[in-house]
């Protein structure tokens, strides 16, 4: 079983315990009463509260009537702008001045 984003049949990002033996999922949220966050914050609550996901009892959904995400669909940090090196791009900039 794994973690994924997934966007559900209402067009929702949802964070879902995936089994792809079965082809089957089941939103966290049916694991974890009262979780609303993202797959970053699913990290923070398991790793820093200690808390531990239900095990799946509930009817499971088909893997099919779900499409997958970016695991993490944004950053919490931009970690590619450098105070001292960005500088605006003007289409006409080369990777030899950039680095």
């Amino acid at each position: 079983m794994r973690l994924a984003s997934l966007e559900s049949t209402q067009g929702q990002p949802i964070v879902a315990l995936v089994d792809l033996d079965n082809e089957s999922d089941w939103p966290v949220t049916d694991l974890l009463p009262g979780f609303t966050g993202d797959m970053i914050d699913l990290i923070r609550q398991l790793t820093e509260q200690d808390t531990q996901l239900g095990t799946p009892s509930g009817p499971d959904l088909p893997l099919s009537q779900t499409r997958p995400l970016a695991p993490i669909s944004k950053p919490r940090r931009d970690y590619h702008r450098h105070p001292s090196r960005s500088r605006p791009c003007n289409g006409s900039t080369t990777f030899s001045e950039i680095g």
